[in-house]
């Protein structure tokens, strides 16, 4: 589920995703698609935007990541 007012206000490319916890209560989450880093508030994405500085709350995703790439000879390149 994404929420498209706070799409509006953010640079091309980033993602909000809302999320429902465990009690019930709805989550943003903000993705910064060059960094990978994802925010839990606007005010730190502006924060964020503005200095370059992560808040407390900001985190990357673990697992997420690009294992390998598959190349056109049929060879696996293996990534971080």
């Amino acid at each position: 589920m994404t929420d498209r007012s706070s799409v509006d206000c953010l640079p091309p490319g980033w993602n909000v995703e809302v999320r429902l916890r465990k009690n019930g209560k709805r989550e943003k989450l903000y993705t910064d698609p060059v960094s990978g880093y994802v925010f839990r508030s606007m005010k730190d994405v502006s924060r964020y935007l503005e200095t370059g500085k992560l808040g407390r709350l900001a985190f990357k995703p673990k697992g997420k990541g690009i294992i390998g790439v598959l190349l056109g000879d049929d060879n696996i390149l293996v990534g971080p």
